[in-house]
């Protein structure tokens, strides 16, 4: 998963393994569902929905460590 493996190089980039690797677990299990999913509309949602979550997880998480 392209999505998955960028989130964990990013975070690991930051230097928190635990994190990276509770990352990778929540977005695997997320992309699992979306992929078992085969109405189109809400799988759109759903990943739209996790793509904003990540972005608001990451940029907590940033602002943590940079602070």
């Amino acid at each position: 998963m392209p999505l998955r493996g960028l989130l964990l190089a990013l975070v690991m980039y930051l230097g928190n393994k635990a994190l990276a690797h509770k990352v990778s677990l929540i977005s695997g299990f997320i992309i699992t569902r979306l992929s078992v999913d085969k109405h189109h509309h809400r799988s759109w949602h759903a990943s739209l929905s996790l793509s904003l979550f990540i972005k608001s997880f990451i940029v907590q998480n940033v602002e943590f460590i940079f602070n």
